[in-house]
């Protein structure tokens, strides 16, 4: 067997190098050793022994041959790129959460920067409108949202002075996972307003966009007259 790579959380994954076979070995017991039950699973079978790295939480698997794999939280291989000429050498993890791979040969290389799959996250409804509510109260609705992408995804709101979102501006959301949030309207002036609800990456990139519409009211006061004229009025009458 051969260490391939190991993991900030404290997981190790192992490869045979003979049967091709990769393991995931994790102290559930911190004895030290792998010997205990659901300690020590098959997780793939590789056409050959990988270069390996964790990043973003997942292990990224390089193999000679010129494919690049992904085993995800839910231990799923899934082929991410290929076609890597002559040979595909080895990976590395760059700034801002970007994984390059380096091909070529003995004599001769070139360094790739891999994109990752745009995260698609929806939003329903996909526009709120919290209707007219008295300034300095408040009015509720939830919004839901889906991630529809298969890598998890980071969102951080930029939230306007009267929009307040219950769970807090940042969320996390695991491949498929759908949470539904409680929004809070409070005007802090009369008449209209009307916003956008960005949702963007750790990083800064856009990613989901929500408008939003609602009606501050407050009493309101007019006079019929700028001002009145009594006349000429005898003292006491």
């Amino acid at each position: 067997p051969a260490l391939i790579e190991g993991t900030p959380e404290g997981l190790l994954f192992i490869a045979l190098v003979q049967s091709r076979e990769l393991f995931k070995a994790e102290d559930l017991d911190q004895d030290g050793q792998f010997t205990s039950p659901g300690e020590l699973r098959r997780v793939a079978l590789l056409p050959e022994r990988p270069v390996a790295l964790s990043f973003g939480g997942e292990l990224y698997l390089a193999l000679a041959g010129g494919r690049i794999y992904r085993l995800g939280g839910d231990e799923q291989l899934e082929e991410l790129a290929s076609g890597f000429a002559p040979a595909l050498l080895d990976l590395a993890a760059g700034p801002e959460g970007v994984l390059y791979a380096l091909e070529g040969d003995a004599y001769s290389g070139r360094l790739l920067r891999l994109s990752p799959p745009a995260p698609q996250v929806e939003a329903w409804p996909s526009r709120l409108d919290f209707g007219p509510q008295r300034v300095g109260l408040y009015s509720s609705r939830q919004l839901m949202l889906r991630n529809r992408s298969t890598l998890p995804v980071e969102l951080v709101a930029a939230q306007d002075s009267a929009l307040r979102i219950a769970q807090g501006p940042a969320l996390r959301l695991e491949p498929g996972e759908t949470r539904t949030l409680d929004l809070s309207f409070t005007p802090v002036a009369r008449g209209n307003w009307a916003d956008t609800l960005f949702w963007r990456s750790p990083g800064g990139a856009a990613l989901l966009q929500v408008p939003l519409a609602g009606q501050g009211l407050a009493p309101e006061l007019s006079l019929s007259a700028a001002a009145l004229d009594f006349g000429a009025v005898p003292v006491g009458g």
